[in-house]
């Protein structure tokens, strides 16, 4: 048997996965097992300790050395993919770098491929870059090996920066629809809801809210009538969104409680989670707060039950932005992370450092748990100075898309109300790091 039909029984006990993972280690010596003890490590990450498959990594990197260039290649490949994990662009484009020429030399073109898109995503998630054009090298890769849910994947994410470019919303539009079509042939609920929401914001760029949302009740009502519940479940987060986009607060609501009752009827744990986050942020929206928190926290619940700790921080994230939204950010699960960030960002405003301006901000966003004292206590000072002052209102103009004028309206000296309207502009929160592929 394979060693890789061993890591469907790695659960979250990292003692037994480190376990499997040096039994791979060891018989890895064979060229058979390199792959699996590979997967093996990324099972070890995806069990929570973090530290251990660093750690055996590294061991197989160095133990690689003297080994055969299949089992360098597959050494490389697996630090990478750990690198990947971590957000460690450089390392990550390192040893893919490595790991691509020595899988070219073994004529292992597939291994190559996957090289190449983990060096493509490096630069997606690198901020000095311009996102479309590694977005775009990578559509043109998927497209050549037929890889169509990356394929599907890229095309979301063309669509949700091309509408903002000039008159972008039609070309962001054809963009999404073409994610679309990709996963309904495929048959992925969830992937097609959420390039569904895509669509809609085009749509609503162009003027065409009524059209989006209207497209939205139609693929609701034809999944209703065929009694299609599994695919009610999946698409549910993708859908009440477009309804929240389209401003039917009401109908979102509705939709959200209805989907959570099918995920309950079903006794799909994992998206019933998914859902009371959702429906949270529905509640949140509409200032039900005492009744967000109640999801958030049943969510959390669940999350922890399952073992699912990637579920857990996203639970922990809306517990934050909804006490930051009903004014107790100081009840936030990410207060003191949020505080740093806040630091960051007054040292980038004094150093007039655009970039970090700007990682400061997208991090603030998406974790909050600061408000407007806190912000006026951080920066107040510096907006004393006229000319900080004028480089602060022109980054955040550029942030938002915004111009000067309106940017200005939004400061103020006091409060500073970008991050209100940073705060506000999240409040929802959906989750593009969702999309299960």
């Amino acid at each position: 048997m394979s060693m890789l039909g061993s890591v469907t029984q790695l659960t979250g006990t990292n003692l037994e996965a480190q376990r499997r993972a040096t039994s791979a280690f060891d018989a890895a010596a064979e060229l058979d097992n390199a792959a699996d003890a590979s997967r093996l490590v990324s099972a070890t990450f995806s069990s929570g300790d973090v530290e251990a498959a660093i750690s055996l990594a590294s061991d197989q990197l160095e133990a690689a050395k003297g080994g055969s260039p299949q089992m360098q290649a597959y050494a490389h490949l697996m630090w990478a993919e750990l690198m990947l994990a971590l957000g460690k662009t450089a390392a990550l484009k390192e040893h893919a770098g490595q790991a691509a020429q020595l899988f070219q030399q073994l004529d292992k073109m597939p291994y190559v491929a996957k090289c190449k898109a983990a060096i493509l995503q490096a630069c997606i998630q690198d901020w000095i870059c311009n996102l479309m054009e590694p977005l775009a090298k990578a559509l043109d890769l998927y497209k050549e090996l037929n890889w169509k849910r990356y394929e599907a994947s890229v095309l979301y994410s063309l669509s949700e920066r091309q509408r903002f470019q000039p008159h972008g919303g039609a070309v962001a539009q054809r963009t999404a629809e073409e994610a679309v079509s990709i996963w309904k042939e495929i048959g992925n609920y969830k992937g097609e809801a959420t390039a569904m929401t895509a669509v809609a914001k085009a749509m609503i760029v162009r003027g065409l809210t009524s059209d989006a949302l209207q497209m939205v009740q139609t693929r609701m009502q034809e999944l209703r009538q065929d009694n299609r519940l599994s695919a009610l479940a999946q698409t549910g987060q993708g859908c009440v969104t477009v309804l929240q986009e389209c401003g039917a607060k009401d109908e979102a609501l509705a939709t959200a409680e209805e989907v959570l009752a099918i995920t309950q009827q079903l006794g799909n744990r994992h998206e019933e989670a998914w859902m009371l986050i959702k429906l949270s942020e529905v509640r949140s929206d509409m200032k039900l707060y005492e009744e967000a928190l109640l999801c958030a926290q049943e969510a959390q619940t669940i999350f922890q039950e399952l073992g699912d700790q990637c579920g857990e921080a996203e639970a922990m994230k809306s517990l934050s932005h909804i006490y930051t939204a009903k004014r107790e950010a100081h009840k936030s699960p990410h207060r003191q992370r949020a505080l740093d960030l806040l630091s960051q960002f007054a040292t980038s405003v004094a150093n007039k450092d655009v970039e970090g301006f700007q990682k400061a901000l997208t991090q603030m966003r998406l974790y909050q748990g600061v408000d407007g004292q806190d912000v006026a206590a951080s920066l107040g000072s510096l907006m004393q100075d006229p000319e900080t002052y004028k480089w602060y209102v022109e980054a955040s103009a550029d942030y938002f898309q915004v111009t000067f004028e309106e940017a200005e309206s939004m400061v103020g000296r006091a409060p500073l109300n970008p991050m209100q309207r940073a705060i506000g502009l999240d409040s929802r929160g959906y989750l593009e790091g969702q999309l299960e592929v």
